[in-house]
């Protein structure tokens, strides 16, 4: 009995952990998922200059006060 509940907890302990790992490799191996990436990690500061996001900031802002 011991060493079923053993394998339960091994098996839920990992699992998500393969599931996390294989949803990973198929969401990089999607076309243009490496133009995501590079949006991603080199962001268009130019484009924290536009009116519409500072009011959207300020809008949050207020929410959060």
């Amino acid at each position: 009995m011991y060493y079923v509940s053993v394998q339960i907890v091994y098996f839920t302990a990992v699992f998500p952990y393969v599931i996390l790992l294989i949803l990973f490799f198929r969401g990089i191996t999607l076309p243009h998922a490496v133009d995501g990436i590079v949006f991603y990690l080199k962001p268009d500061f130019s484009q924290l200059a536009h009116p519409r996001v500072r009011h959207y900031c300020t809008f949050i802002e207020t929410l959060l006060t």
